[in-house]
């Protein structure tokens, strides 16, 4: 059986045959071999638009966009206007490939967030290459905190769910874990990292499952959930395959002891539509920004409004829209001429840097280069997710 690691090398190799016959690209007129100008600066994101993760992707760089066109309309920032040009990949690698090839050549001044596990494998030999910056993808890559020119504000998936899964057995008690987890790179980093929370949070680890997300049915892991007697499901898949799990556990009567924990999927419109009402008041999510209906989203709620109105106000878009306002702040902080090399040393002199409410403190001076220090704790209550408090993240 084919799995998804042999399709991503696949892919891989079908990029990199591709790349051989890749186009030349005429360079951008009025910006340096930086991708900087006088009066902009560019940069190149690609992302999942359309595709199998088009739905809860494209929000994120609808974010961005939305933030950069409020901050252009005010003149920009230091007179200097943020272009950000956005390529579809639809989450297929030779696409991120001649998407990344295509912006290096423009030239843009870093790449820019995107979501997915698929592109930051093809995108980062491109930047390394070009002596670019890569920065606040959305992914959960493990290279992707030990590779010096990347910057992020996504936590790995690791250390999302070791944190939320601790933060849990502190507050609601120990107990029992099983995690159901999609069988994609990093799925070991991902066991090992809440064994060891369920340890130290004074529970147990009782076993997983590994899925390819695309199981026509999943009653046998229902059953099998059922009979294990959980206090605490770990969950890492796409939103259609964990709404079908929940239809099963909810047929089984196989729901956790206590609750059901997850990341920013389980807070999606894509999930919370499909099995909301399944899991009211059962679910906890660690997510990396703050609900869309607590205060501190206000700003970037106002502008996502604004500026695309038609994307859906989400972990997603406020992700996209908070990095917007990290790059906007650094890019102001960064004294003239503005280089990859003098916005690297603003973003590495930043020390607990209050940027916006919609994420937590900022500090990039760290081994990982992630910025975050923190996630919101929130419970699905009513179809929505609530903020119950912060949860540290391992440094």
């Amino acid at each position: 059986m084919t799995t998804w690691v042999d399709g991503l090398r696949h892919a891989l190799a079908a990029a990199l045959v591709a790349g051989a016959f890749a186009p030349a690209y005429a360079q951008t007129p009025g910006v340096n071999k930086e991708g900087v100008g006088k009066d902009r600066i560019l940069l190149g994101t690609s992302n999942p638009l359309t595709g199998p993760v088009g739905p809860p992707c494209k929000p994120v760089s609808d974010g961005h966009l939305a933030w950069f066109a409020h901050v252009n309309a005010q003149g920009g920032v230091k007179g200097r206007k943020i272009e950000n040009i956005v390529l579809d990949d639809a989450y297929k690698a030779p696409e991120a490939l001649a998407n990344g090839r295509q912006l290096a050549a423009k030239p843009v001044f870093a790449f820019f967030a995107g979501c997915g596990t698929l592109q930051p494998p093809v995108l980062m030999p491109i930047a390394r290459q070009n002596k670019m910056l890569y920065l606040f993808p959305s992914a959960g890559n493990p290279e992707l905190m030990t590779t010096h020119f990347v910057y992020s504000l996504f936590p790995l998936y690791s250390d999302q769910m070791a944190a939320i899964t601790e933060a849990s057995m502190k507050k609601y008690g120990p107990g029992k874990v099983f995690s159901v987890l999609a069988d994609v790179p990093g799925v070991e980093d991902n066991i090992k990292a809440i064994v060891k929370a369920a340890t130290s949070g004074g529970g147990s680890y009782i076993g997983e499952e590994r899925v390819t997300q695309r199981e026509p049915d999943y009653t046998p892991l229902a059953l099998k959930i059922k009979a294990m007697k959980p206090d605490y499901i770990m969950i890492l898949m796409t939103a259609p395959a964990t709404a079908k799990l929940m239809n099963a556990l909810q047929a089984q009567d196989a729901f956790p002891a206590k609750y059901l924990l997850g990341t920013l999927t389980m807070a999606s419109p894509a999930f919370l539509n499909a099995a909301g009402s399944l899991v009211n008041g059962k679910a906890l999510v660690g997510l990396p920004v703050v609900p869309p209906d607590d205060p501190r989203a206000k700003s970037c709620v106002d502008v996502l409004k604004k500026y695309s109105p038609e994307t859906p106000i989400d972990a997603f878009s406020l992700y996209g829209c908070a990095a917007g306002q990290v790059f906007s702040a650094a890019l102001a902080d960064t004294p003239e001429p503005v280089t990859r090399a003098s916005f690297e040393k603003t973003l590495m002199s930043w020390k607990a840097k209050n940027v916006t409410e919609v994420v937590s403190p900022i500090t990039f001076n760290n081994p990982k280069h992630l910025g975050a220090t923190q996630m919101i704790m929130t419970k699905i209550v009513n179809g929505k997710a609530v903020a119950e408090g912060t949860i540290p993240l391992p440094r």
